[in-house]
């Protein structure tokens, strides 16, 4: 199985999509949803928690 990390803004149609999209891949997709967030802003105003949960993601799905 192939994991996907989708790091939504809270602020666009984006995060509808995003939320549809983890509820019909459930099991392969982590959603992160930035709170107060632009489209494609997450890096800029959660730098730290960015960068966290962007680590975290690929520690887990690179485990062989």
């Amino acid at each position: 199985m192939r994991l996907v990390l989708v790091i939504s803004a809270s602020e666009s149609r984006a995060a509808t999509l995003s939320t549809h999209l983890q509820s019909m891949a459930r099991l392969s997709t982590v959603l992160w949803t930035a709170p107060d967030t632009a489209d494609t802003q997450a890096i800029r105003t959660h730098p730290m928690e960015w960068s966290s949960r962007v680590l975290q993601f690929f520690n887990q799905a690179l485990i062989v």
